[in-house]
């Protein structure tokens, strides 16, 4: 028993001195290689960094005018980046083709753009991707004076004939409204026929309603501050477009929104006729050296 006793003591013993010995030559080397280790270690974070590098805790969108849908977008965008705690910086801009420029430009601090299809396609730009279309814009006519009696309505739809002696704007140049506003008098036959002014939206509102301008194109979302000080303007009037099937058959990009009568007023049973409009998308379109993680928050907002 006794033996027993003494040979458990005498491995014991060894143990600890062999592990002494280990942890002593160990330290040593610690002492005598830590320059070494450390830099191999700042090099494998260097790589880890480079390789996939962490998202970034600041983005920047690119929105578009004051009072449009794009700056009440982007405010509901920035609010649920702040949750996942991101800050989402908005840039308010002339407008869509202000958004694409500095969108393509690498010195750019912009990362992301709200953009109409029509304007331009991403597959047109470099270094630029689209994480797809998040929303209809409808294309809005509005106009003052008496309103137009349904046989109207086919002449103005035919090529806007009832306005080409009055005045109407078409947007700033540069804007979505300019390129959806061209593109269906272009494809009505009367873009060089009608007395045009290039207004921005909020600009062209005033003017409309103190009577400098005789109607106005305004493409923006329904709920848009822009928006609803016309529709709630009871002297102003709304176009039909009862060839919106032609429209969106030659611009294919297009799509037909159909408004029942009294749909945004029963009150003044506004529009007094079952209505058609055009509408284009909003798509986001990002830098394509975005973070995957930035992306999947802009999809997940898109969603939301």
């Amino acid at each position: 028993m006794g033996s027993f006793k003494q040979d458990i003591k005498d491995t014991y013993l060894g143990l600890s001195e062999s592990i002494g010995e280990k942890w002593s030559d160990f330290v040593q080397f610690l002492q005598e290689a830590w320059p070494l280790l450390v830099l191999l270690l700042a090099i494998l974070i260097g790589i880890w960094l480079y390789a996939d590098p962490p998202p970034p805790r600041h983005v920047t969108l690119a929105t578009g005018a004051p009072g449009g849908s794009y700056e009440i977008l982007g405010k509901k965008y920035a609010e649920f980046f702040k949750e996942k705690g991101v800050t989402l910086e908005l840039i308010p801009t002339a407008g869509a083709q202000e958004n694409i420029n500095r969108l393509i430009d690498r010195n750019d601090s912009v990362q992301a753009a709200f953009v109409q299809a029509g304007v331009t396609h991403a597959k047109d730009l470099k270094d630029v991707q689209s994480l797809g279309a998040i929303a209809y814009d409808p294309i809005w006519f509005f106009y003052r004076g008496p309103e137009l009696k349904a046989a109207d309505f086919e002449a103005v739809d035919g090529g806007l004939k009832y306005f080409l002696d009055k005045k109407i704007s078409i947007g700033a140049e540069g804007s979505g409204t300019y390129a959806q506003a061209i593109k269906i008098l272009k494809a009505a036959g009367y873009e060089k026929g009608v007395q045009v002014v290039s207004l921005p939206n909020l600009e062209s509102i005033k003017a409309l309603q103190a009577g400098e301008i005789d109607g106005s194109f305004i493409v923006d979302a329904f709920e848009a501050p822009n928006v609803q000080a016309l529709l709630n303007d009871p002297t102003l009037h709304l176009v039909t477009f009862k060839r919106a099937e032609a429209f969106a058959k030659l611009i294919p990009y297009l799509h037909i929104l159909d408004v029942p009568q009294g749909a945004f007023s029963l009150p003044r049973n506004f529009p007094s006729i079952d209505m058609k409009l055009l509408a284009t998308t909003t798509n986001l379109l990002i830098d394509d050296r975005m973070h995957p993680a930035i992306q999947f928050l802009f999809l997940e907002a898109a969603r939301e």
